[in-house]
């Protein structure tokens, strides 16, 4: 179960979006429809909620980003990267690195160029 909260002394509304974010191929999709909040002031308000499709996310290979966004302004109020399994279990592939120097720029030392 998930949830967000309110411990402000001002009443709050907004959306919460949560993003699947696949940082194998770099797609992203809904984890959930958006979420409208109308959030009364006070401290530990909560709402609860739950992602339906939580169990078909795959947690070696996807983070979520959670994002709330004030009704009031459109400015992003909180944005949090939830990480579903330590970073040992991620299925990250291997990165290729190439290194080459440039001609010397003087006295100051050589350009270097990196590609991954």
């Amino acid at each position: 179960q998930c949830y967000v909260t309110n411990d402000g002394i001002d009443p709050f509304k907004g959306t919460l979006t949560i993003t699947a974010v696949n940082f194998v191929d770099g797609t992203q999709s809904p984890a959930m429809p958006a979420k409208t909040l109308d959030m009364e002031a006070g401290i530990a308000v909560t709402e609860f909620f739950t992602l339906d499709n939580f169990s078909s996310i795959d947690a070696n290979s996807t983070l979520l980003l959670a994002e709330i966004v004030s009704a009031q302004d459109g400015a992003t109020v909180s944005k949090n990267v939830i990480a579903l399994t330590p970073p040992a279990n991620w299925h990250i592939p291997a990165a290729t690195v190439t290194v080459t120097s440039i001609s010397p720029n003087g006295s100051q030392g050589a350009s270097i160029v990196l590609k991954a």
